[in-house]
């Protein structure tokens, strides 16, 4: 088992590298430039030696429903500068075990096994569409796990293992809800791309929640890579025509709900996530 001391400076390195993968799931279109720096603006080298530690690196990387294809140079970059300039895990330097689970909650399971066959210290995940499925057998198994946000009920409950670095609940709920209050809209009609990572909150414990705050909370689940959504948006400006809509996906997906929402015009408010608007 970990000592106390020893599990704190690797937690300490783990949140550095979520922190950076935070930092592109919120720009979307940034690049990894560290070169483009000058040293000094990097700090005073002291780099680290001795046997590496293993922190374990999982991503949707690029696939259909998805691009977080810039989060690997991003932590590989972090992965450098902590261990050139920041003497690594206690010293030790960080090496990284990278799965890719392309969005698929079979692969997702995979990755987590191959972190526990692996014997890594903490796991670092970003942006995740199966985030559950991943999270899962860390769970279990104990493994620390560092996240850029969730909004699972199971996930968010973890005092233990699980770290979060966003307030997914705050985002997912709030904007809307806060939204709604404003233009003394009843409705909520939530439009996500349909992976668990998106639409598990407004299945539980969402539509409680938005109840408690006075709203009404309709979630519509669209598949990846629906170039036409006018049939879904005919349905949700009949039962909500002047309310208040919350998009969540990439811009793929964010583009053809709102060209949809155009369509049938739709005459509430469109709200959306920063993801959408690259």
């Amino acid at each position: 088992m970990l000592n106390r001391g020893r599990r704190h400076v690797r937690a300490g390195s783990a949140a550095l590298l979520t922190v950076a993968l935070l930092g592109v799931a919120l720009s979307g279109t940034s690049q990894a430039a560290v070169g483009t720096k000058s040293s000094s603006a990097l700090g005073t080298k002291n780099p680290a030696k001795g046997t590496a530690t293993k922190i374990g690196f999982v991503t949707d990387d690029k696939n259909a429903k998805t691009d977080n294809s810039i989060e690997t140079p991003v932590a590989n970059a972090t992965v450098k500068w902590l261990n050139q300039y920041l003497n690594g895990v206690g010293g030790h330097p960080i090496e990284l075990d990278r799965c890719v689970d392309l969005a698929e909650p079979g692969m997702g399971v995979d990755c987590a096994n191959q972190m526990i066959r692996d014997k890594v210290a903490a796991v670092v995940i970003g942006s995740n569409a199966v985030l559950e499925n991943v999270w899962t057998p860390l769970h279990a198994a104990r493994i620390p796990v560092f996240l850029y946000g969730a909004s699972s009920a199971a996930v968010v409950a973890d005092p233990n293992t699980t770290f979060i670095m966003t307030n997914g609940p705050a985002i997912l709920k709030g904007m809307p809800a806060g939204v709604a209050k404003q233009v003394k809209a009843k409705k909520v009609s939530v439009v996500a791309i349909d992976v668990p990572a998106a639409t598990s909150y407004y299945k539980s414990p969402g539509p409680q929640q938005f109840k408690q705050a006075g709203l009404q909370l309709e979630l519509i689940a669209i598949a990846a890579g629906t170039a036409d959504m006018t049939p879904q948006m005919q349905k949700l400006v009949t039962g909500n025509p002047k309310g208040v809509v919350f998009v969540i996906g990439n811009d793929a997906f964010c583009i053809a709900a709102f060209n949809g929402l155009r369509t049938v015009g739709f005459k509430g408010v469109v709200t959306t996530i920063p993801q959408c608007l690259t």
